[in-house]
């Protein structure tokens, strides 16, 4: 058994048929024992073999899990980079948009003050006119109080003084294709960061343009320092009221030229600082812009 004896020599050293009953009993004991353990020890070494296949399986898992997570990170990895460099995009469009749009705002603000001045000038001049044509009229009237003092039949010439065509102080709309407004009177956004001073007329390229009332056409086409409204047309219809239409493609009218209500004077168009076709109709009462909604 333990001693490296085979079991023939075992039942050989019997001294008597008990002892050798004995010894065949102890050796089927023995063997019986001996098979039960190797059936343990193989099945304990099958359990371990599964279960070493098992942890390889689940070792094999976890390593291509791993690989699997890794990947996903780096896709990850990419669509961050991807969205940032689409965020970076946007912000660096964003600025440059913001900066246009504070440069168009200020080139805006720019030709709006010079229209503005433009406007005061002329009122100036005309106050000047009307100063000089009383001095004028006192002057022809002491001259004829005189002549008739002293006997004379002559009397002094005509002093009309005439500006030109007076309006009806009621205005026709300027575009008799388009009642749309894109921008109200006094309305401030994203593109006009001052107070509008006129109404948007947001008419198709060509569109014609007539005069809101008769009058005098004081300013046509485009002038310096007011490059931002393009080509203008500007009518003084007496009494301190002057409309004016502005970006035109064209105009069809000259400075100094006495007009109609519902003439065409112009067409419609994006010239100046402009973000698309359109009217600017504008309406100013001895130079102070108003709403022109009031007038039509």
């Amino acid at each position: 058994m333990s001693g490296g004896a085979s079991n023939l020599e075992i039942l050989l050293s019997a001294d008597s048929v008990y002892d050798f009953a004995d010894k065949v009993e102890a050796l089927q004991m023995v063997t019986a024992h001996d098979t039960s353990l190797i059936h343990l020890l193989k099945s304990e070494m099958a359990s371990v073999k599964k279960q070493k296949t098992a942890i390889e399986q689940n070792r094999q898992a976890a390593a291509d899990a791993k690989t699997s997570v890794s990947e996903k990170q780096g896709e990850l990895s990419g669509f961050v980079r991807e969205a940032q460099g689409v965020i970076n995009d946007m912000s660096a469009k964003e600025s440059s948009l913001q900066s246009a749009s504070d440069d168009f705002a200020q080139k805006e603000e720019a030709a709006s003050q010079a229209i503005d001045k433009w406007y005061a000038d002329y009122q100036a001049s005309q106050e000047k006119k009307k100063v000089e044509l009383a001095q004028k009229q006192a002057s022809q009237q002491k001259r004829s109080v005189s002549a008739k003092t002293a006997g004379s039949s002559s009397v002094a010439d005509s002093t009309s003084g005439g500006a030109g065509a007076i309006g009806s102080g009621s205005m026709v709309w300027p575009v008799p294709s388009c009642q749309v407004i894109t921008t109200y009177f006094g309305q401030v956004d994203e593109v006009h960061s001052h107070p509008h001073k006129g109404v948007d007329i947001g008419a198709s390229y060509g569109s014609t343009i007539v005069a809101p009332d008769s009058g005098t056409v004081v300013m046509a086409g485009a002038g310096a320092g007011y490059e931002g409204y393009g080509n203008v047309v500007a009518i003084d219809h007496g009494n301190g009221l002057i409309s004016l239409c502005a970006h035109m493609s064209s105009v069809a009218v000259s400075s100094g030229q006495t007009v109609a209500k519902g003439q065409v004077i112009g067409y419609v168009g994006s010239t100046g600082y402009s973000t698309g076709p359109h009217c600017h109709f504008e309406v100013r009462l001895n130079g102070t812009p108003v709403n022109p909604m009031n007038y039509v």
